[in-house]
């Protein structure tokens, strides 16, 4: 999620019948935050207002300026770590491709559909390495970056491949994305999931 970005759903917890009107729900924004917020869980006298998704890069945020100015598509970045990435093709709307591509493969849930991006990751670093490393991610206008499970995607790269200096792999990543946003996404990256960006143009 990036600044502006709202998740709106259930969470499921075990518990006894016993403790269901005494229930919280406490939460901490990182994994060993010294802030805690405690939050009553018992059913309000009426439904509380659902905070509004903000649309786009917003003010303030520490990567707003460089969603705002992705590297152009077709230019060669260096992610960290001996690892180059570069978007070759325009994402677009894969979503018929995919379906035909394997009988097993799910349509995504209703509102969303497959966005496919061309791109090609290059390693220049010592030994071998796999492209997992590299973590690629695509963040719409709605700023919530959604999952990458399209199932099997026609021409996608092989990112557990043992890639040595000199080499890459090259093909499509899938990503969901709400059916509103399929032309509004960039690509980020990072090596390992640090916390170190570049966002990439996808048109």
């Amino acid at each position: 999620a990036f600044a502006g970005g709202v998740l709106v759903g259930n969470l499921c917890f075990v518990t006894t019948p016993a403790d269901v009107d005494g229930l919280q729900l406490y939460a901490t924004g990182e994994p060993f935050g010294e802030v805690e917020v405690f939050l009553s869980a018992t059913p309000p006298a009426e439904l509380p207002t659902v905070l509004p998704t903000l649309s786009g890069p917003q003010d303030g945020a520490d990567v707003t300026e460089l969603r705002r100015a992705p590297v152009a598509l077709g230019t060669v970045v260096d992610v960290g770590d001996g690892w180059a990435l570069t978007v070759t093709g325009a994402a677009r709307d894969i979503t018929d491709a995919v379906l035909a591509d394997n009988e097993f493969n799910e349509p995504p849930p209703d509102g969303l559909r497959f966005v496919g991006v061309d791109v090609t990751i290059a390693y220049s670093g010592g030994g071998a390495a796999s492209p997992f490393e590299v973590s690629i991610g695509l963040v719409p206008d709605g700023n919530i970056a959604g999952p990458q499970e399209c199932g099997t995607v026609p021409g996608e790269p092989d990112l557990f491949s043992d890639v040595f200096a000199g080499g890459a792999v090259s093909g499509t990543l899938c990503f969901v994305v709400p059916e509103a946003e399929v032309a509004t996404g960039v690509i980020y990256a990072t090596v390992s999931f640090g916390d170190t960006y570049q966002f990439l143009a996808t048109k």
